[in-house]
């Protein structure tokens, strides 16, 4: 009797402990979810905002250095007001930001830089001041020829000063990024042992109370009410089981290859908004979770009722029942045959917040891709802008010699009409590319690279980059037509760059070849351009890591690119090295 006493405190002592354990991986997984919100606040709040702030200081100082040497070159003083006012404007911007930055700024090595950099930007504004006094003095002249002397080594120093302030924003966000990842594999880590440790006990704890109440079977009659008593208390402990699994702190689903799903916990219900009986079988759950994906998925978990061993799956969009998108990373197990049926446990870790942290820095490469946008439409409008200005001065002599005739000025107004035009869609052009849109529609290939061309066609032709696109003209693909176009550029335009920096003296050429395989479409962005160090080539899809060697690399492009083929498309991007250059490859499911 004394030993059966025994036994019993060691079981209750035994769940005493998983109990304990689940109460601390509930503290603990509270504690790295603040930690992470804290990481995600700091990315947000300093180098996001510092590095953004530095980009539009910097294109607003382009805007006021092109308009000082504009006022060197004309002689309406209305239109030197005008330019007067836009500098003005662009100050005010200036001003703005720079209290964005010294809000923001971390370190003292931060904090330096920022006012090294505002002082220069207080002088180089002094200077502007005493220019535009002359002008109101109408010492137009005298303003002039201080522009000439004393603009351009102010600007440049300022643009150098406040790209340093980028690049500095850009190394914290490095070591944000790195503690984050730190953060989320002890994390990931900490949750699989303490998941083992627990089956690891129950199981021992099942084990030893099946062997008593095996021992105790084969004894006599006068047992008979002492094992009735196990058994209950067998039941009870299973109870208990059940309950520590129903309140562990990640989502866990247990389901047998018939389709039913025998546990759910409350994690699962309180995440989704789906109750036990609004999903008991695995149709109903992706059904409703999974949209029009529910039969890839449902192959997937059809193969799970094979495992082996423990298994780590993908991460997929979730949609709850209040209509929201969580965002889990998926483990499962197998627990062998109950009731003659294959069983699967399956535990997952809501990744949603970790997920905003990388759509944060998504948006803040789409604004480091404005300036190069700038330098396309500058090449776009070059040559309709010397067309007009060729006929307007055209017209001026006429009307001066007084030999204008309503023909040719008919046909003169007709083409500048014409370029006008051209100016306009290329505005529409560059504008429909920044405009925000996540739905997905059925385009032809051809619709999706005639796009591309019409952005970046201005960009290679002056830097005599030849671009050849081969493909069949039928194919058609249901996908966000913005995001691939956003891709295919950042791949050319990575191209292009390579060039400048590794290959002078080439026949510079970027092919294109799109096929479809079976139910895939492969598209190949090549180059002749040199390649990628290999070294290097297995980081370069790592956000912050820049081959260029010039202060234009922001190292986001190609993270960007992986992160809209690998996410937004669920396909695959890879790049290798040929006997040229570069060749990236994108896969993507029909």
């Amino acid at each position: 009797m004394q030993k059966s006493k025994k036994e019993i405190l060691f079981i209750l002592f035994s769940f005493i402990i998983l109990g304990m354990f689940v109460l601390a991986s509930k503290f603990y997984n509270i504690y790295k979810v603040n930690t992470i919100n804290t990481l995600i606040t700091d990315i947000y709040t300093h180098p996001l905002q510092v590095s953004n702030a530095s980009l539009t200081i910097e294109l607003e100082l382009y805007k006021i250095r092109h308009n000082i040497k504009y006022i060197s070159l004309i002689q309406d003083n209305k239109e030197i007001l005008s330019l007067i006012k836009e500098i003005k404007e662009s100050e005010k911007i200036i001003d703005t930001n720079f209290k964005i930055i010294e809000l923001n700024i971390l370190g003292k090595e931060g904090k330096n830089l920022y006012k090294k950099v505002f002082q220069l930007y207080k002088y180089s504004k002094f200077k502007r001041n005493q220019i535009i006094t002359l002008i109101h003095n109408n010492k137009t002249n005298n303003a002039i020829e201080k522009i000439k002397n004393n603009s351009t080594i102010y600007f440049k120093k300022l643009s150098m000063q406040a790209k340093e302030l980028y690049l500095y924003a850009k190394n914290k966000a490095d070591d944000f990024k790195k503690n984050s990842d730190e953060i989320y594999n002890d994390f990931l880590s900490s949750m699989i042992i303490i998941g083992f440790v627990l089956v690891s006990m129950f199981v021992f704890v099942t084990y030893f109370v099946i062997k008593r109440i095996s021992k105790h079977m084969s004894n006599s009659d006068k047992l008979t009410t002492e094992l009735i008593s196990k058994q209950n208390e067998l039941i009870n402990k299973q109870n208990e089981l059940e309950t520590i699994i129903m309140e562990a702190p990640n989502p866990i689903m247990v389901h047998n290859e018939t389709g039913k799903i025998m546990m759910l916990n409350k994690v699962w219900e309180q995440l989704t908004g789906y109750t036990y009986n609004e999903i008991n079988t695995i149709d109903k759950w992706v059904n409703k979770a999974y949209g029009d994906k529910q039969d890839i998925i449902k192959n997937k978990i059809t193969n799970l009722y094979s495992l082996k061993e423990k298994a780590d799956q993908d991460k997929y969009d979730i949609k709850t029942k209040d209509g929201r998108t969580i965002i889990w990373r998926f483990s499962a197990a197998p627990l062998g045959l109950i009731n003659g049926k294959r069983t699967v446990i399956s535990t997952a870790l809501d990744i949603t917040e970790l997920k905003q942290k990388d759509d944060l820095i998504v948006i803040q490469s789409r604004y480091a891709a404005m300036g190069e946008m700038l330098s396309m439409i500058a090449h776009q409008w070059r040559q309709p802008l010397s067309v007009i200005s060729m006929h307007v001065n055209n017209i001026l002599l006429d009307l001066e010699l007084d030999e204008i005739k309503e023909k040719e000025l008919s046909n003169t107004s007709y083409s500048i009409l014409h370029q006008i035009t051209y100016l306009s869609n290329t505005i529409e052009d560059f504008k429909n590319f920044f405009i925000k849109d996540n739905t997905k529609e059925e385009f032809l290939l051809e619709d999706i690279f005639e796009d591309t061309q019409k952005i970046i066609s201005a960009s290679l032709n002056s830097h005599f980059v030849s671009l050849d696109i081969q493909y069949d003209k039928n194919i058609k693909i249901i996908i966000n037509k913005r995001e691939l176009v956003q891709v295919l550029i950042n791949l050319i335009t990575n191209a292009k760059d390579a060039f400048l920096e590794h290959k002078k003296d080439v026949e510079k050429r970027i092919q294109i070849n799109a096929k479809e395989e079976e139910n895939t479409l492969k598209i190949t962005v090549c180059d002749n351009g040199g390649g990628i160090d290999e070294n290097i080539i297995d980081k370069i899809f790592d956000p912050y890591f820049s081959t260029k060697k010039s202060l234009n690399g922001t190292g986001l492009g190609l993270y960007m690119c992986k992160t809209i083929v690998t996410q937004h498309f669920n396909g695959n991007i890879s790049v290798k090295n040929t006997s040229e250059g570069a060749c990236f490859e994108i896969v993507l499911i029909k």
